[in-house]
């Protein structure tokens, strides 16, 4: 199994339930400008024609780090590092001041996860969008000289994380001597559990996932042309 200094889980939304706040669950409903609302919604249809219901799915994400520190760990080689790269959006301004994307994130993954002793949790509390959990990640692993990154995320956000990756690398060389690999938590998902792949299945083929995907390829032409907007989305 491959090994990697640092695991960082990107956030893709925090949501206020009954019981305070937790990662956003494969789909949710945005505002009408397509960003988080941090709020829950039960009983979302992944196949509604509302424009609003998109791919969110920081549950998944923390649930495939979980998946994933532990085949670290029991092959001999837990990741020196868990960075939650989730920080405090726009949509959070209302929030009490402790709470980021990335703490309810890492409330789910202690619960969840048995962590060696050598393993540290760092969390990125400023982050705004997932250009800012990029960079961040990149210059804390060049700062520490640990180099072999794993990134986290859903499978329709990896590819605009990996031009932003790519867009990096143009402004700042240094980057090329990190090591990155960039994971989908679905996939995790999929291979450790059999029994929960017509479930992700279903996922990767609604209409919520298409209706997210084109957006994320619009995106993808907007940072290639320099006219992104950041914005309140993640």
């Amino acid at each position: 199994m491959k090994k990697y200094d640092y695991l960082v889980v990107f956030g893709r939304g925090a949501q206020e339930g009954p019981l305070g706040w937790e990662p956003t669950g494969p789909i949710e409903l945005t505002t009408e400008g397509g960003g988080h609302t941090g709020k829950k919604v039960a009983d979302l249809d992944m196949n509604s024609d509302d424009p609003r219901n998109v791919i969110a799915g920081a549950g998944m994400n923390v649930e495939a780090a979980s998946i994933l520190y532990k085949e670290l760990r029991q092959a001999g080689e837990p990741p020196l590092k868990v960075v939650f790269a989730a920080g405090r959006p726009a949509y959070l301004a209302n929030a009490p001041s402790h709470v980021t994307e990335g703490s309810a994130l890492r409330k789910v993954f202690e619960a969840t996860t048995d962590l060696d002793e050598s393993t540290e949790i760092q969390m990125q509390a400023t982050n705004r969008n997932t250009r800012d959990d990029l960079i961040q990640t990149l210059k804390a692993a060049l700062e520490t000289g640990l180099l072999r990154i794993c990134i986290i995320s859903v499978l329709v956000h990896l590819p605009r994380c990996h031009e932003f990756y790519l867009k990096a690398l143009e402004t700042n060389p240094e980057f090329h001597r990190c090591s990155v690999d960039f994971v989908a938590s679905e996939m995790v998902i999929w291979e450790h559990y059999p029994e929960r792949r017509q479930e992700v299945g279903d996922l990767l083929v609604s209409r919520a996932y298409e209706r997210t995907a084109q957006r994320e390829r619009k995106g993808i032409g907007d940072i290639r042309d320099n006219k992104y907007d950041f914005g309140d989305k993640k």
